[in-house]
């Protein structure tokens, strides 16, 4: 049985468009490879999910709390720890 690797983000503020931009990115660097995307706007946030080869990767506003959770789960521990690193500065993006 494979091993799921999962990480969590709590970020103060919300700005979809750099924080897409950013992941857009930073998922290429990292080596993985996004099959496909899904979006969802409605009055109490955004939701838009990188749908990952071996994982996925989700953007999630609150709105009424202005905050962006961002969570990855993946079979490849690698490519997470690489993503990781490249995310270690968060406040620059959102």
């Amino acid at each position: 049985m494979k091993e799921v690797f999962n990480n969590a983000l709590l970020v103060d503020g919300i700005n979809n468009v750099k924080t897409i931009n950013f992941f857009k990115k930073s998922l290429n660097d990292a080596g993985f490879n996004v099959l496909d995307t899904f979006q969802h706007h409605n009055k109490s946030g955004y939701f838009y999910l990188f749908l990952l080869e071996d994982s996925r990767l989700s953007i999630q506003t609150k709105q009424d709390d202005n905050l962006t959770v961002i969570e990855l789960s993946s079979y490849t521990s690698e490519n997470m720890e690489k993503l990781i690193s490249i995310v270690d500065n968060l406040p620059e993006f959102v």
